[in-house]
């Protein structure tokens, strides 16, 4: 119990010290100088789950080699590793068909917003988007993955571990909560996600959470690994910003009800529950295999 409350003071307290600092340091300054501390808070930010987890061991006395059986490589956790991005695109096309079957599904707001951001004309736009929707993969695979890495250590790993290592309500109920509840300061003093809402924006990113918690730690349970969550977190944040800005909703309407807002968290509730069928069912089908051959 020592580790843990360690391992939740270290990773939020870290957290909102830097969402502080950035506060107080983008201040006044300019595009370019705010684009370069905004990338560097991030990487910082997504890495303060894994100081709460050295500390934590540490304070805890266990051996910090625990850390490489978080990530634990084997041929299992590589397969499901390059294949977990695939979720991303899962998701975003159950949310652009739930926007499109309601009637609210808007591509050329998308267009507009990339056009009028880059100063580019709406076909080259649509070139771009479509580039987008390419690279997010190997995006997933790579860099997004390194940055995703620091909070998985964190939260499929070390606090899974914690709370039994075992997929279930409980576990996905409350590392999704602790988890969405980590960015609370990022939220309510930055506006991360959430720029108009604020803090009323904190209980929809911890459903958020919640939806995509079911399908990672059921890929952390399957492989043995956080590795496949490292890539289905890399590629969310690869992709799913291109499904929040697809529909009709505008302002504190698209926050409450578009890709970050209701309709987003039940794209990833179905496409999550999906995710877990089809892995009970392929685990179900080596099982009766491996039988079979013994």
């Amino acid at each position: 119990m020592r580790g843990l409350i360690t391992f939740l003071l270290v990773s939020f307290c870290s957290a909102s010290l830097l969402d502080l600092a950035f506060y107080s340091y983008s201040q006044g300054l300019n595009q370019l100088f705010l684009s370069l501390l905004l990338t560097l808070w991030g990487f910082l930010r997504m890495y303060t789950p894994t100081l709460g987890a050295i500390i934590a061991l540490i304070v805890s006395r266990e051996n910090l080699r625990a850390i490489e059986s978080y990530i634990n490589f084997s041929w299992r956790s590589l397969k499901y590793f390059l294949l977990a991005p695939l979720y991303a695109y899962f998701s975003s096309a159950t949310f652009l068909l739930l926007a499109h079957a309601m009637g609210l599904l808007d591509i050329d707001g998308l267009l507009q917003l990339i056009s009028s951001s880059s100063g580019v004309t709406r076909e080259l736009a649509s070139v771009i988007l479509m580039m987008q929707v390419i690279i997010a993969y190997p995006a997933a695979l790579t860099i997004n993955s390194i940055a995703a890495l620091g909070e998985e250590i964190g939260w499929r790993g070390y606090l899974f571990r914690q709370l039994g290592g075992n997929f279930g309500l409980k576990s996905i109920l409350l590392v999704g909560t602790i988890w969405g509840l980590w960015h609370s300061t990022a939220i309510a003093i930055l506006g991360h996600n959430y720029p108009l809402l604020r803090a009323s924006g904190i209980p929809l990113f911890i459903l958020f959470c919640i939806s995509s918690s079911i399908a990672m730690l059921k890929l952390t349970e399957a492989s043995g690994s956080i590795l496949p969550s490292v890539s289905l977190h890399g590629g969310l944040n690869a992709l799913w910003g291109l499904a929040a800005y697809s529909t009709k909703f505008r302002g504190v309407e698209n926050e409450l009800y578009g890709g970050l807002g209701v309709l987003g968290i039940i794209s990833l509730f179905i496409a999550s529950v999906s995710t877990v069928v089809i892995l009970k069912k392929y685990e179900a089908r080596a099982k009766a295999e491996e039988k079979l051959e013994s």
